[in-house]
């Protein structure tokens, strides 16, 4: 399989505190996989999840996108944001622009696209995602499925290889997350990789092919989910035992 995206021993540690978060993290992404990351608050996903396109560096360690080390530079950066799209749990931390429209043509007029050019990709993306009828609708009006759809839009409208999210589907109903995993299944099959950081271990199980676990910044599992979910040394192991039983009825 084409990779994508890997972390190579990543370590990281917060200066304000100095706690350390990530304890070298090794992770892979091929394209077209379904990958669900799953742990306890505080396990480190969000921060992982944040050095995957460069928002956040390791002190240690590198990230490599088809290959090429990733450096902090202004143009490299660009690029590997472009790559690698990032939705957040809070829609409102990534939409800004006056209308739907304008929010998700942002990035690709920051990279010199034509107002023409980037108008066809809008309503490409926007149709993909459902939103072509909010295009003129202000970002503030949106309901929570909404925004998330436009979100997403805007980041689809880079032609990303990899999508990354970060719990962003835990404020929405139970029929928007089916819309929303419908669509990203839909583009693993177009070979785009998805990871989704997730508390949600029914979606681990039935959506993900591979589910990784972190636990106190460390990657303590990475198999596929009918490997995960049906062994109990890996369960015990992971301490996922303990949490299905739980939830059992």
């Amino acid at each position: 399989m084409n990779l994508v995206l890997e972390l190579d021993n990543v370590h990281y540690t917060y200066a304000e505190t100095g706690q350390v978060v990530l304890r070298g993290v090794s992770l892979q992404l091929h394209a077209g996989q379904r990958v669900a990351l799953i742990g306890r608050n505080g396990s480190g996903k969000s921060t992982l999840l944040l050095h995957c396109n460069g928002i956040l560096r390791p002190q240690q360690g590198q990230i490599r996108v088809h290959g090429q080390v990733m450096s902090y530079t202004g143009p490299d950066i660009r690029l590997w944001r472009r790559q690698v799209g990032v939705i957040f749990q809070h829609a409102d931390d990534q939409l800004f622009s006056a209308n739907v429209a304008q929010d998700i043509s942002f990035g690709l007029l920051n990279l010199g696209w034509t107002a023409a050019t980037a108008r066809t990709r809008v309503a490409e993306v926007a149709a993909q995602c459902g939103v072509t009828h909010l295009l003129d609708r202000p970002t503030h009006a949106l309901s929570g499925g909404e925004k998330a759809r436009v979100a997403l839009a805007g980041v689809l409208a880079m032609e990303p290889a990899v999508l990354i999210g970060d719990e962003c589907l835990a404020a929405l109903d139970p029929w928007m997350r089916q819309q929303l995993l419908g669509l990203f299944t839909d583009l693993a099959t177009q070979g785009i990789s998805i990871l989704l950081a997730t508390h949600d271990l029914h979606l681990a199980q039935t959506w993900a092919q591979r589910v990784v676990v972190l636990e106190q910044g460390t990657v303590v599992a990475d198999l596929a989910a009918a490997q995960l979910f049906r062994d109990p040394r890996w369960l015990a192991r992971t301490q996922l035992d303990q949490v299905l039983s739980l939830d059992a009825p």
